[in-house]
């Protein structure tokens, strides 16, 4: 066998892998408003490679008891501009491995699914152009996860039906509850 082979095995294996059990607990539930800014991947001359925009959202996630994985559901709104704005709302529901889950720097990997909806608003008038289909999104993802609290997170959101908007996102969030629950006497 070649790496190639190998390489696919190993991954989709761990998820089976056995786990230490932690000694302390994540809380179950926590939400995670952010912000961030959104470069496009691909420009058509309607955006500019190199046009910073913005993109906001909040997700909701569930912990596992004892185990390093999360899921949760993410809505975003973000935008990639040029000479007009080009709008993409979306949703997807998201699944992370996080590694040292307990420790104060935990970086994290994850992958989502879901739905981006496409919008347009020219600058110069009230002509409207066609950039994009809404359609399905793929999100790989990984960040690392600060002090329990602080997630800074690199998403790659490729739109299948329009994927020359589709757009790295550099995010910045807060996760509320989901904290380490203390045991008595600690």
């Amino acid at each position: 066998m070649n790496y190639k082979t190998i390489l696919p095995l190993l991954l989709m294996s761990l998820p089976f892998q056995q786990v230490e059990a932690q000694t302390r607990e994540v809380g179950a539930f926590e939400m995670e408003p952010h912000l961030g800014i959104s470069l496009p991947l691909a420009g058509k001359g309607y955006t500019d490679d190199s046009a910073v925009s913005f993109v906001l959202g909040c997700e909701a996630r569930f912990n596992f008891k004892q185990k390093p994985f999360d899921v949760g559901l993410q809505l975003d709104f973000g935008n990639v501009c040029h000479n007009e704005v080009i709008f993409i709302g979306s949703w997807s529901l998201f699944s992370d491995y996080n590694f040292r889950q307990t420790q104060k720097v935990s970086p994290f990997v994850g992958l989502g699914l879901g739905f981006a909806g496409i919008g347009t608003n020219s600058w110069g008038g009230s002509e409207k152009h066609d950039h994009g289909r809404d359609g399905l999104m793929i999100s790989p993802r990984c960040g690392v996860e600060l002090l329990h609290s602080f997630r800074l997170t690199a998403t790659c959101n490729i739109l299948t039906a329009s994927p020359d908007l589709s757009y790295f996102a550099l995010t910045f969030g807060v996760s509320l509850g989901g904290w380490k629950k203390r045991k008595r006497g600690e």
